[in-house]
């Protein structure tokens, strides 16, 4: 994980996930819409909500931008719709 001033923001590990009900407006009601919550460790300095740079270590081609908000000192939590 990266943060939008380019700082790494240690390893985020994905530990809940969600799915909400889609907005009720026009071009909008097909979204996927989810809750995400990620657990990072005790080390990594507590972060300020804002945006994040989302990458799979896994081998996968994965990045996604995120706006993430603390909701303790060791979790994160992530809308994506």
């Amino acid at each position: 994980m990266t943060g939008s001033d380019g700082q790494r923001a240690g390893k985020w590990t994905l530990i809940n996930a969600d799915p909400l009900d889609s907005p009720d407006i026009d071009g909008l009601r097909d979204l996927e819409c989810f809750s995400l919550l990620f657990r990072h460790d005790r080390e990594t300095p507590i972060r300020e909500q804002g945006l994040f740079v989302l990458r799979c270590d896994d081998n996968i081609d994965f990045e996604q931008t995120v706006f993430a908000i603390p909701c303790s000192p060791t979790e994160m939590a992530v809308t994506v719709n």
